[in-house]
């Protein structure tokens, strides 16, 4: 059997992947119960990602860390694609979506500790 069917028979076909809006935007099934301590935590890793963009993106222009895509504009997406996600699931990110992770539970200081590792993709440089 080849790698590839492998892969796809290890997925279960009868597991329907969480959807609350269709292609037009309307509403499917019942809207979520979020409380408003839930919304505010969400905007608060809205926040936090715009910051933490605006910070790598300072360090940039003063030659202090290397390329990297600002989050700015795309908060609410990498924030919304995480918020649902149980523990078990996986989040596999780019480079605008390390809010994402952070929302996952990860630590702020992970994604700059990981980034002096990547040579060209954060820098041994970064904040410092």
């Amino acid at each position: 059997m080849k790698e590839r069917e492998v892969a796809i028979q290890q997925i279960d076909p009868g597991m329907v992947p969480y959807q609350i809006l269709d292609v037009e935007g309307k509403l499917v099934g019942e809207m979520p119960d979020l409380s408003a301590e839930r919304l505010l935590s969400l905007y608060r890793y809205m926040q936090l990602g715009r910051a933490f963009s605006n910070k790598i993106i300072a360090l940039q222009r003063q030659g202090r860390a290397t390329t990297f895509g600002s989050l700015a504009g795309q908060e609410a997406t990498a924030v919304g694609l995480a918020a649902p996600l149980q523990p078990q699931d996986w989040l596999t990110t780019s480079y605008r979506e390390l809010v994402s992770l952070m929302v996952k539970g990860l630590p702020l200081h992970w994604h700059t500790d990981a980034a002096r590792c990547w040579p060209g993709h954060g820098g041994e440089n970064i904040g410092r």
